[in-house]
């Protein structure tokens, strides 16, 4: 049976509101009555194979399941299941990238087109593809060995989509922050604006990058939608 009261004060404490708890709990109790009605299983004797069902078993209603497998990954972290909350987190991840595309890998400023066409045989072509496919250590290493793109340029191509998800963060924006090394959202989001947009101004003129260095807003702002723009990738 769901913990209810206690997994009530578990989403309280990350700061859930109300309307959230209730859509939290409808979701946990609809993989507990498919694990009930199919293997007559509790939720503390799931499996990964058991949320993977309940995915299949819901996978015409598309923005429900997403808000389900949410639901059934925050249960698990409650309850103390690492792996289990990590695969729900990447089956929902999965439709979301299925859903959004993105932008083109060959609009990022000094894009290999070597890399691009090897991504592009995986079917590769956009930023939340390329997301989806290297998300985890495990991932990168799978795509390592069947494209023969070393881990250094899977990464590179990785930062620069999961940045690209900032608002106004186009491929030279984009190429700009990880050249100089500002490279995935929580090292942009340590950052002071005043000490980030003088070190990208010198970075610029010393360099040569072709691009200007963003504005002080523009800086603030990209600085605080990396604090609050959902994790999706395990560097």
């Amino acid at each position: 049976m769901i913990k209810e009261e206690d997994f009530i004060a578990f989403l309280k404490s990350k700061g859930k509101s109300e309307n959230v708890i209730d859509l939290m709990l409808s979701g946990v109790a609809s993989f507990e009555r498919f694990l009930l009605d199919s293997n007559e299983k509790s939720i503390e004797e799931a499996e990964k194979e058991d949320i993977e069902g309940f995915a299949k078993s819901n996978y015409n209603d598309k923005a429900r399941l997403k808000q389900q497998l949410r639901s059934i990954a925050q249960y698990f972290c409650f309850l103390s299941e690492p792996s289990l909350a990590k695969y729900a987190s990447e089956l929902r991840e999965k439709e979301i990238a299925a859903k959004r595309k993105g932008m083109r890998l060959d609009r990022f400023s000094g894009y290999d087109r070597t890399i691009v066409e090897k991504l592009a045989k995986e079917g590769i072509f956009y930023t939340y593809q390329m997301i989806a496919a290297a998300r985890s250590p495990e991932l990168r290493e799978s795509l390592a060995a069947r494209t023969g793109i070393e881990m250094e340029r899977i990464l590179e191509y990785l930062r620069l989509s999961d940045l690209s998800r900032l608002g106004g963060m186009k491929g030279v924006r984009a190429r700009l922050y990880y050249d100089a090394g500002v490279d995935t959202l929580d090292k942009l989001s340590n950052w002071n604006p005043e000490e980030l947009r003088t070190m990208l101004v010198d970075f610029v003129r010393k360099t040569g990058f072709k691009g200007t260095p963003p504005l002080p807003k523009e800086v603030s702002n990209t600085i605080e939608a990396a604090k609050k723009l959902e994790r999706l990738v395990d560097f």
